[in-house]
């Protein structure tokens, strides 16, 4: 039996807890509530997390990044601008740069976070999307899937995205993932 090489990468190691927001003094209620969306992503040197709490008065989607090594997350960013945001989801687009996703006032919507900061925002979805997942590859190739309300239900929809400069867009048009009159309530 012959097997090849495999390359191992370093152990995870985990200290003490790092505060990522808020404090034990305030009150307001984070949401990590994602069921099948990603809330944390890493890549070779960093971690990011997104998270939705109320802490500006409202609903809103946050992002915290650092370095692995660092002892806080230094960079944290409100990313959603509207009047409620939920369920964030979070990829890996290369070195330095991810992918947020969100729910905002009825749409699904998208945003660039790199050195520089948060990039544009972008809708993604057509009104009535919410629950968007991302999913990235080591090419680069980015793909969102979402639920969108249609004739009495719902369907699933899936689209690949592409990068512009600082902003994300689809690259094509987003395809049902399953008829709406197969499966009325995917």
């Amino acid at each position: 039996l012959c097997l090849p090489g495999v390359a191992l990468a370093d152990a995870w190691t985990f200290g003490d807890p790092i505060t990522v927001a808020g404090t034990e003094e305030t009150r307001h209620y984070h949401h990590l509530d994602g069921a099948g969306r990603q809330h944390v992503a890493a890549s070779d040197t960093e971690i990011a997390l997104v998270w939705e709490d109320d802490s500006s008065g409202d609903p809103q989607v946050y992002f915290a990044v650092k370095p692995h090594r660092a002892e806080s997350f230094s960079r944290t960013y409100q990313l959603s601008d509207g009047e409620e945001a939920y369920e964030p989801s979070i990829a890996v687009v290369d070195e330095g740069r991810w992918l947020v996703a969100w729910e905002q006032d009825g749409t699904v919507m998208a945003r660039v976070v790199d050195a520089q900061g948060p990039g544009p925002i972008a809708p993604l979805a057509a009104e009535g999307s919410r629950q968007v997942t991302l999913a990235s590859d080591h090419k680069g190739r980015i793909a969102a899937a979402w639920a969108r309300e249609q004739n009495n239900g719902q369907c699933i929809e899936a689209a690949e995205l592409r990068l512009e400069n600082r902003g994300v867009a689809l690259a094509k048009p987003a395809v049902p993932v399953a008829p709406v009159g197969d499966y009325p309530f995917q």
